[in-house]
């Protein structure tokens, strides 16, 4: 469909735009969110901005070996350890680890697997701040998740962290958005103590680029792009 054709030449833009990165698995559902917002030619300028720009530079989460996106799991490892360590010692028992359900948020920024009205609000906390909101929503996500989850053994532990609903996020998608506050909140206290940072990069960069045109918040439902 024609969908399908906007978002095939913007993922061919991007790879003759970086020869390094290229194509890699993850960087359509990017490229598909964008394309939900803007014009095709717009949503190659952004994702092109989002890939190589500070404070984002989220080609460094495609570089081979993934260093970055084990970087930002240990992160996460440590932030859940600090804030709930009973909740920690239990997913550590079970030998659950970030990498093992984070590594698709953190790659494609919640692009999958979560309500698309939440996903909208973390494009624009991630537009107008750089990466370090997708880092703490992972956590918030999990912490909110952490009643049920407690329960669970691991193959339990990763069926739902798969497929999640959109209860996860009830009474509504504003209280997430309270939870990931307060996630950032005891990260920014954890980084004033020498602690752990949560961008993509690996240090802060300059301000931020200009978002696409609307507001991706306002969105309810996911428009279609076919």
């Amino acid at each position: 469909g024609i969908g399908q054709q906007s978002l095939l030449r913007v993922l061919r833009a991007y790879a003759a735009c970086d020869d390094e990165v290229g194509y890699c698995q993850g960087m359509a559902f990017l490229a598909g969110v964008l394309l939900s917002f803007c014009p095709e030619e717009d949503a190659f300028l952004m994702l092109f901005q989002l890939m190589k720009s500070e404070p984002y530079m989220l080609r460094r989460l495609f570089l081979p070996g993934l260093r970055a996106v084990a970087t930002q799991c240990r992160i996460i490892e440590g932030l859940l350890r600090d804030n709930a360590p009973r909740f920690a010692a239990h997913l550590e028992a079970q030998h659950v680890m970030p990498e093992m359900w984070a590594t698709s948020w953190l790659m494609t920024a919640f692009s999958t697997s979560v309500p698309f009205a939440v996903t909208a609000r973390v494009w624009d906390c991630l537009v107008a701040e750089g990466y370090k909101p997708v880092v703490r929503v992972a956590v918030a996500v999990m912490l909110r998740a952490s009643p049920h989850v407690a329960k669970l053994e691991l193959e339990g532990i990763l069926m739902t962290m798969r497929e999640l609903h959109d209860a996860t996020f009830e009474p509504s998608v504003s209280d997430a958005a309270h939870a990931a506050a307060e996630v950032a909140a005891l990260a920014e206290a954890a980084a004033s103590q020498g602690g752990r940072g949560e961008d993509a990069s690996g240090a802060e960069g300059p301000g931020a680029s200009t978002p696409p045109r609307g507001s991706a918040a306002a969105a309810s439902a996911r428009p279609a792009t076919a």
